[in-house]
C-alpha cells in the first residue's frame, strides 16, 4: 500500500490528468454533436483495411528480410543492437563504447568481467583504438621512465562487444534480455569511474562499417576448411612498393601460389623483403614456415606471436628421423630419398644404386617393426655382396660416405625423431633455426627431409585452387642448386614446381643466383632482384629474364647503383621490369636474450592461431 507521503505527492499530477480528460471530453461532445452518423459506414472501414493492409505488408517484409533474403555474413541493424545472420543460427551484438578522464586500468578489470558474463552464457571481446586527439576531455596522458615533461595525449576508443548466439529456430527475445542484464552488469563492476554509452542508431550503423566489427562477423561465419578460397586468391593484394614514379606495386595471393625468388648479395636487403612479405602474408591469416640459417628472423616470428624452433633456445634436441617414413613408402619415395642423398653427398651412379638397393631391402623390414634410421641403413649397405672389385670398391666409398651421418652431431640430429607433427608445423607460423646446426651436409639432409614431408603432407591434402601455405627458403642454393652435368630436373626442382598445384608457396632466397637451379628462378612468377655481387650473377639473371622483359638489357647497368631496400622487380604476366623502393611498414625491435626466453615461456598463454578465413574480413 502506499504511505500517506507517496500519496500527496501524487496528487498533483492526479488533479492535472483529470483536467487534462475533462478538456477532452467536452471537445468531443461538441464535435459529437455535429457529427452524421452515416459517415461511419466509410471511415471505419477504410480504418480497419488500412491498419491490416500496414500489418500485412509489415509481416511480409520482415519475414522476407530476416529468413529468406537474409544470407550468412550479412546482417540487420536495430535501435540499439545488430543481427547476424550465420549459417544455422543467429548472433545479436550489443556494443559498448567506456570513457574515463584517467588511465585506467580497464583491462585488468575487463578479465574479470569476462568471466561473469560467460556464466551468464554471453560472448565478450574488448577493443581498444588509438586515433588522432578529437575531444579535449578524451585525451588520455602517457609518461613513461624516459624523462619527458609533457608527455603525449592520444584519443582511445574502449569498445566492449557482447554477443549471444540463437538458434534459428527460437526466439530472439531472451537473448535481447540477456544483452540488457550484461550492460548493467559492466556497469555495476566498473562503477562510476567510466561513463558507458550503448552503440545506438548512427553511431551503431557507423560501428559495422569498421574493420573490427567486419573481422567479427568474419570470424562468426568460418568454415575453416584450412585454405584460402580462389575467390580470394585472386583479390587479396599485398602492396610491397612503390616505383619511381610513386606507383604501387602490389602481389596476389595468386602470385605467392607461383612462388617467388629475391635476389641480392649480402646487406642489399633481401632478407628484409623477405620479412616484409612474411609480416603481411601472416597478417592475411597465411601460415608460413621459414627456414632460417642465420637466426634473422627470431625477433619477428616471436613479435608476431609465432614460434621459433631451435636447439639454442631450449634443452631438447631438435632432430628428424631421415628415414621415419620408411615403413610406409613407395618406390617413388625411395628415388627421392636416394636422389637427395646423391645430392647432397655427391654419390656416383654406382653408389646410387647400391644405396637404392639397401633402401629397397630395408623399407621391406620396416613394413614389419620400427622405423629404421640412418644407422640401420649403414649396417645395410654394409651387408650388401658386391659383385667383383668395382662394386666392392663402390659400396665401401658410399660407407665412408654415410660413416659421419651416423656419429656425433648427425646421429643426434638426423637418427631420432624430436619436432613437431607435420600438422603444426603447417598451420602455424614456425622459424627452424639451423645455424646450430654445424656440419652443411647435415644440415641440408634436415632441411631435404622437412620439404619431402611438407611436399607429401600437400599431396595427401589434394589439389585445390586456392593457397594454403608459405615456406620461406633462406640460402636456397644449397638445397636446390644448379648442377652442371644434369640436364633433368632434380628432386627438388620437381617437388618446387608442383608445389603450386597443392596450394603451397615457396619464397626462395639466394645471395648467389648463378649457383641456384636456373629451373627454380625460371619458373617463379615473381623475381625480386636486389644489388647482386659478382659480373657472373648479373650475367645469369639476364639470361633467365630473356629478351621478353622491356629494358632487361639496362639490367647491368641499374643492378649496380641499387640502394639497399631497392630493387628490380618482374612481376607474373607483365613485361615491365619495374624498380622499387621496398618500405616495410613495420620493424620490430631487437630483442635481448632475455626478451626472448620471456616471449618463448609466455608464449602457449598468448598465442592464439590466425584462421585462414579471416581473409573474408579484408574484403569490401
Amino acid at each position: 500500500m502506499l504511505d500517506s507521503k507517496k500519496i500527496a505527492d501524487l496528487l498533483p499530477f492526479s488533479l492535472l490528468a483529470a483536467l487534462i480528460l475533462y478538456e477532452i471530453y467536452k471537445g468531443l461532445i461538441s464535435i459529437l454533436e455535429s457529427f452524421n452518423p452515416r459517415i461511419l459506414v466509410f471511415v471505419v472501414p477504410t480504418i480497419v483495411i488500412f491498419i491490416l493492409f500496414r500489418a500485412g505488408l509489415l509481416r511480409i517484409f520482415s519475414s522476407k528480410r530476416i529468413d529468406d533474403g537474409f544470407k550468412p555474413g550479412e546482417f540487420l541493424l536495430t535501435r540499439d543492437k545488430i543481427l547476424i545472420q550465420t549459417k544455422g543460427s543467429r548472433i545479436l551484438v550489443k556494443a559498448l563504447e567506456l570513457t574515463s578522464p584517467q588511465n585506467s586500468e580497464l583491462e585488468l578489470k575487463f578479465s574479470q568481467i569476462a568471466e561473469v558474463l560467460a556464466h551468464m552464457g554471453i560472448n565478450s571481446s574488448l577493443a581498444v583504438m588509438c586515433f588522432p586527439k578529437k575531444h579535449r576531455e578524451d585525451w588520455i596522458d602517457f609518461k613513461g621512465d624516459v624523462s619527458d615533461e609533457e608527455g603525449f595525449e592520444v584519443f582511445q576508443r574502449r569498445t566492449i562487444l557482447l554477443w549471444v548466439e540463437v538458434k534459428e529456430n527460437e526466439s530472439l527475445k531472451m537473448a535481447k534480455s540477456m544483452l540488457d542484464r550484461a550492460e548493467s552488469t559492466i556497469k555495476s563492476k566498473l562503477g562510476d569511474e567510466w561513463d558507458i554509452e550503448v552503440f545506438k542508431g548512427s553511431n551503431l550503423k557507423e560501428l559495422s562499417k569498421t574493420l573490427l566489427f567486419r573481422l567479427q562477423i568474419a570470424l562468426f561465419n568460418l568454415d575453416f576448411h584450412g585454405e584460402t578460397p580462389k575467390s580470394l586468391v585472386d583479390s587479396i593484394y599485398l602492396e610491397i612498393g612503390r616505383r619511381s614514379n610513386g606507383s604501387l606495386v602490389k602481389l596476389s595471393l595468386r602470385d605467392l601460389c607461383h612462388h617467388i625468388t629475391i635476389l641480392g648479395r649480402t646487406g642489399s636487403g633481401k632478407t628484409t623483403t623477405s620479412k616484409f612479405l612474411v609480416s603481411k602474408i601472416w597478417e592475411l591469416g597465411v601460415p608460413v614456415l621459414i627456414f632460417d640459417y642465420e637466426s634473422e628472423y627470431r625477433d619477428l616470428v616471436l613479435t608476431l606471436g609465432g614460434k621459433v624452433i631451435s636447439p639454442s633456445l631450449k634443452d631438447d634436441i631438435v632432430a628428424v628421423n631421415v628415414l621415419g617414413d620408411l615403413n610406409d613408402v613407395s618406390e617413388a619415395k625411395l628415388d627421392e630419398i636416394a636422389e637427395q642423398f646423391t645430392i647432397i653427398l655427391d654419390l656416383t651412379p654406382p653408389q646410387t644404386y647400391l644405396l637404392l638397393k639397401a633402401l629397397v631391402h630395408l623399407s621391406e623390414q620396416a613394413r614389419e617393426g620400427d622405423s629404421p634410421t640412418l644407422v640401420d641403413l649403414y649396417e645395410e649397405i654394409a651387408s650388401l655382396k658386391a659383385v667383383g672389385e668395382a662394386e666392392q670398391e663402390s659400396k665401401r666409398a658410399l660407407l665412408r660416405k654415410f660413416y659421419p651421418l651416423i656419429k656425433g652431431e648427425a646421429r643426434r640430429v638426423l637418427c631420432e625423431e624430436n619436432f613437431p607433427k607435420i600438422e603444426d608445423l603447417m598451420s602455424d607460423l614456425i622459424s627452424i633455426e639451423l645455424r646450430d646446426i654445424a656440419t652443411e651436409s647435415v644440415r641440408e639432409i634436415f632441411v631435404f627431409t622437412i620439404l619431402r614431408r611438407i611436399y607429401h603432407y600437400n599431396k595427401t591434402k589434394g589439389r585445390t585452387s586456392g593457397i594454403r601455405h608459405i615456406t620461406v627458403l633462406e640460402e636456397a642454393e644449397r638445397i636446390l642448386p644448379k648442377i652442371a652435368d644434369l640436364t633433368g630436373l632434380t628432386i627438388g626442382d620437381r617437388m618446387v614446381s608442383e608445389l603450386r598445384k597443392y596450394g603451397e608457396g615457396i619464397i626462395v632466397i639466394s645471395q648467389s643466383p648463378s649457383n641456384l637451379s636456373p629451373h627454380i628462378i625460371r619458373n617463379a612468377s615473381t623475381k625480386i632482384i636486389h644489388a647482386l655481387g659478382s659480373t657472373q650473377d648479373v650475367s645469369f639473371i639476364h639470361s633467365l629474364l630473356g629478351p621478353s622483359l622491356k629494358a632487361v638489357g639496362e639490367i647491368s647497368h641499374q643492378i649496380h647503383y641499387l640502394k639497399t631496400g631497392e630493387c628490380l622487380v618482374a612481376l607474373r604476366n607483365s613485361a615491365e621490369l619495374s624498380r622499387v623502393r621496398i618500405k616495410p611498414e613495420y620493424i620490430p625491435p631487437e630483442l635481448e636474450e632475455e626478451d626472448l626466453r620471456y616471449l618463448i615461456s609466455t608464449a602457449p598463454k598468448f598465442y592464439h592461431k590466425r584462421k585462414k578465413e579471416v581473409l573474408k574480413s579484408r574484403l569490401p
